[in-house]
């Protein structure tokens, strides 16, 4: 265990990394197979329509592959810079245990605010991905689910009324 602990200890910085990367790689591969369907032999307003409402979701699904991109660099980069950040304090406590001069004590203080910065970059990045994730959601179609029995259901239903 680090004899400093800070937010990120343990491995949920490597975590957060690799479900971002996951996401990263859904929403690209959501936004490869939209952009793939194509409805050759379909003209007029309502394949004009289809193809903007198509068009407008894929640059929402590549927005937010992009901004989880980021996100995932500014966390890497928070990871990379807490574990030196870590390292380099302790070297430097270390080589003073009864106390730190000010001028080690005023480079182990920049080297906090360094991570401190990497902090902010990184909370932004995933601010910002999880943004465009809800601008993904905003832009797709509300989906309105008949379960399939339902349907059978009321069909029977139908077809017993007109035969008897």
């Amino acid at each position: 265990m680090d004899r400093y602990p800070v937010a990120g200890g343990g491995d949920p910085v490597g975590a957060e990394i690799e479900r971002l990367t996951s996401l990263r790689d859904q929403l690209l591969d959501s936004a490869n197979r939209l952009n793939a369907m194509r409805h050759d032999g379909w003209s007029g307003a309502a394949s004009d329509a289809s193809e903007a409402v198509r068009y407008a979701i894929c640059r929402e699904f590549y927005r937010a592959a992009d901004q989880h991109e980021d996100a995932v660099r500014h966390l890497a980069e928070y990871n990379a810079v807490r574990q030196r950040v870590l390292s380099l304090t302790n070297e430097i406590r270390g080589e003073w245990p009864g106390g730190l001069p000010a001028d080690a004590a005023g480079h182990v203080n920049w080297l906090w605010d360094q991570l401190a910065a990497a902090g902010r970059r990184a909370a932004t990045g995933v601010r910002a991905a999880a943004a465009a994730l809800g601008d993904v959601h905003r832009q797709l179609p509300e989906i309105r689910s008949t379960p399939v029995t339902a349907v059978r259901t009321a069909r029977y239903r139908s077809l017993r009324r007109n035969w008897t």
